[in-house]
């Protein structure tokens, strides 16, 4: 709130003079720290220049946190439809604190990962993990490029895929799980047309031969193995 005139300890013509020797932003200071208006600045200066001070030092005045000069009463402020009436409160009342919010999930209670209420069974993966080693590599491999094939011997002929595995096992490490997985299809193939006992005879024998391509031998052998043809007449004959 502006002070009256008859509580300032200068006069006016001492405070001029005392304006005069001070540079002009310390004058503009001086003389709104004395609650006048900057527009009523007694000393002669350039317009551009004094507004151009003003805004300085109001540009000062914010960033250093500091509370603009009031304006005297009964004039406008700056926003439109706004004005500062004699005592009242110029910064308003404080805002209204934001609720806190709420949690995602209650303390205690573990976060659920959304997936599929239907858990698919991985029998190649879950016999990966049992095997470990270079066989488990070959069966994550599988697992991506043929999967279908590697999980339905895993599944239903889970011995003939060890066997298989142990017969692989003469490759040579750098062509082992390559050449392996280009023989899957063919063992499941084989496996549903000659049955799982005769090919897990098959790579048996081939293993304790050693011969130098284990696996296309074995794939020769079962190739020429036909399957038997049972018939029977209706009198009850095996013939």
């Amino acid at each position: 709130m502006a002070r009256p005139r008859s509580q300032y300890c200068l006069k006016r013509e001492e405070l001029i003079q005392l304006l005069q020797q001070m540079p002009l932003k310390e004058a503009l200071r001086l003389w709104q720290a004395l609650g006048e208006d900057p527009k009523d600045f007694p000393l002669p200066a350039n317009p551009q220049t004094l507004s151009r001070t003003i805004r300085k030092l109001r540009g000062e005045a914010g960033a250093d946190g500091a509370k603009p000069p009031a304006y005297p009463s009964g004039e406008k402020a700056k926003t439109p439809g706004l004005s500062v009436r004699p005592g009242a409160d110029e910064e308003g009342p404080e805002p209204l604190a934001k609720p806190p919010k709420p949690p995602a999930y209650p303390s205690g209670e573990r976060r659920k990962t959304r997936g599929p209420s239907v858990r698919y069974p991985d029998p190649a993966g879950a016999l990966a993990q049992e095997l470990g080693g270079w066989r488990a590599n070959l069966l994550y491999r599988a697992r991506r490029e043929e999967n279908r094939v590697i999980q339905e011997l895993a599944h239903s002929h889970r011995n003939v895929l060890l066997a298989f595995l142990n017969l692989a096992e003469a490759i040579p490490m750098p062509r082992r799980v390559p050449t392996a997985l280009a023989w899957i299809r063919e063992v499941l193939e084989q496996a549903k047309r000659l049955g799982d006992d005769t090919v897990i005879r098959v790579f048996q024998e081939v293993q304790r031969r050693s011969p130098e391509n284990p696996l296309s031998y074995a794939a020769k052998i079962l190739q020429s193995q036909k399957t038997e043809v049972r018939k029977w007449n209706p009198t009850g004959e095996l013939f």
